[in-house]
């Protein structure tokens, strides 16, 4: 195996964040693995902030993301795959971050920086309202407490020191962030959490590609080091079929030369491409870098992921001749490192 350069960097991180216990949404679980008489397991996993802050940009306003530690947990089969893509996954309370809201008009009033912290574990996934959880966001000194639960037909919001919670539904609250007759604090802690539902999918398309190295590995030492190798994209009934392709960038030095896997950088590059593997369109490039995969148990996954411009949507993006400057659109860098334990530990 080669040397890994990443390995003691990555999981000191995910060591740190899980002490004392990463398409956008895939079309398929991979919870329907065929793992028969597989023994159960619980897998850690934490996505973070790098060194080149993460940026969400919907055209209206733009989000940077800092001081990012996503963590927590899901149950799974030893033989899964190691994938965010469940019915849902704990978020534990070691799970915060800050964004800084600036709008595309100077007179709009979503501008400014919103913390988000959990306070107790919830059970979520982008595409699932919670049944239980909390957390709460602080902006210009106004703590927002939300809270999922069973006694609940919505989110439960508490803001400043009401004495009474306020009821939304999911889905007014995930949409109150664009709403000018909301109050700007629970506008604020729905952007957040809107930003948590994105990075989520960005953790889901960085397992994707991963999937599409370990498929395609003997293509890629086939063809060597910056040869694009290109991938099927989903053709939409009465659209285009898109392009995808997979790049084999940097071969590690060690004993793995000539190998793709561990320490290498791969890329892989969209032009409005519906991807089956997440559901909806990109245009731009994802690197994984300094690559990690451990296939026996304990199963291991970790890798540095960065995001060149990337465009997603769950519409046609229209790459051609550019995409409009409306799109929403990523940058920037996370790291994510899975870490399979015993289910009994």
């Amino acid at each position: 195996m080669k040397q890994d350069t990443r390995l003691a960097r990555g999981f000191g991180l995910a060591m740190v964040v899980t002490a004392g216990l990463a398409t956008l949404i895939g079309s398929e679980s991979v919870e329907d693995d065929d793992t028969e008489d597989e023994p159960p397991v619980t897998v850690d996993f934490v996505i973070g902030s790098a060194s080149v802050a993460f940026e969400r940009d919907r055209g209206d306003d733009a989000a940077t993301v800092t001081d990012l530690r996503l963590s927590g947990d899901y149950s799974a089969d030893a033989g899964d795959a190691l994938s965010l893509d469940r019915e849902f996954v704990n978020l534990n309370t070691l799970t915060a971050f800050t964004v800084e809201v600036a709008p595309a008009d100077p007179d709009d009033v979503l501008v400014g920086i919103v913390s988000l912290d959990v306070s107790e574990t919830i059970d979520f996934r982008a595409d699932r309202d919670p049944a239980a959880g909390r957390f709460t966001t602080l902006f210009d000194g106004t703590t927002t407490i939300v809270r999922a639960g069973d006694d609940l037909s919505g989110v439960g919001i508490t803001v400043g020191g009401a004495t009474s919670e306020r009821t939304l539904g999911w889905g007014d609250f995930r949409s109150a962030q664009d709403d000018d007759d909301e109050t700007i604090d629970v506008r604020m802690a729905s952007y957040a959490y809107g930003v948590l539902e994105t990075l989520y999918r960005v953790a889901l398309l960085a397992e994707q590609t991963h999937l599409d190295i370990q498929d395609n590995r003997s293509d890629l030492e086939g063809s060597g080091l910056n040869e694009q190798l290109r991938l099927d994209c989903t053709t939409p009934p009465g659209g285009t079929a898109g392009a995808r392709a997979l790049v084999w960038r940097v071969d590690a030095p060690g004993t793995g030369e000539g190998n793709a896997g561990d320490g290498d950088d791969f890329e892989v590059q969209f032009s409005d491409c519906l991807y089956r593997g997440t559901g909806r369109y990109y245009d731009g490039g994802v690197a994984l870098d300094d690559y990690v995969f451990v296939d026996d148990q304990p199963k291991r996954l970790a890798v540095d992921i960065q995001l060149t411009t990337l465009y997603e949507d769950d519409e046609e993006i229209g790459a051609l001749p550019a995409p409009a400057a409306d799109q929403p659109r990523l940058d920037g860098q996370l790291i994510l490192d899975y870490q399979q334990q015993d289910a009994a530990r």
